[in-house]
């Protein structure tokens, strides 16, 4: 069960991150049900509110009505945002292609360890937090990742931020799922560009200078 008292501490350490400091993610573990619901209310109601939060539940029971409208109606009475997990990219592409000889492997123990929930995407605070596990053949992610870039760019529209965490079984495919998103949403709403999209083009713009 989350302890409000150190948690809080743990937020004033964190605040020495400035302007780098996103929403802090509680992470909630699959026994922790709707039993707690007080436990969860009173954590909620004391968490200093200049610190963003972001909580994941992962046990089953709060996607269940009554639970699920509750949990959503104090998370955006306290400006909290619900993580949105998408683990159906390792659930739903059995099939899709893999070059590397452990993925069967890693995406087995994904399957096992990441919650299977239902997929419900809205927004419980100004901001949205996405947490995308993706699958690790890049491309075999595509319908997934546009279905995502639709709902960001219309949250950004609204004028709510938007924080999103994409990994994979395989953690060396996890930049170019990023980029990819990134370059779906940049494609329907304007942007900043990624750092390393920024570096690619100074270095661009660099050897155009020199030859």
């Amino acid at each position: 069960m989350p302890k409000a008292d150190e948690a809080q501490r743990f937020a004033e350490h964190m605040r020495g991150l400035d302007s780098r400091l996103g929403p802090l993610f509680l992470q909630l573990p699959p026994r922790y049900s709707p039993s707690h619901w007080d436990d969860l209310r009173n954590f909620i109601e004391a968490w200093p509110t200049d610190n963003a939060l972001a909580v994941e539940v992962r046990n089953r029971g709060w996607f269940e009505s009554p639970h699920h409208e509750a949990l959503n109606a104090l998370l955006e009475k306290h400006d909290v945002a619900r993580v949105l997990i998408d683990t159906r990219p390792i659930r739903d592409l059995p099939g899709a292609k893999v070059e590397r000889g452990n993925v069967e492997v890693l995406m087995g123990q994904a399957r096992e360890r990441k919650p299977d929930v239902p997929l419900l995407p809205g927004r419980t605070a100004q901001f949205a937090f996405v947490r995308y596990i993706g699958h690790p053949d890049v491309p075999a992610n595509s319908g997934f990742l546009d279905e995502w870039a639709d709902h960001i760019a219309g949250w950004l529209q609204a004028g709510a931020g938007v924080f999103v965490f994409c990994h994979c079984p395989d953690e060396t495919h996890s930049p170019a799922i990023c980029r990819a998103l990134h370059t779906r949403v940049a494609s329907r709403i304007e942007v900043a560009p990624l750092p390393w999209d920024e570096a690619d083009q100074n270095e661009s713009d660099r050897q155009h200078r020199l030859f």
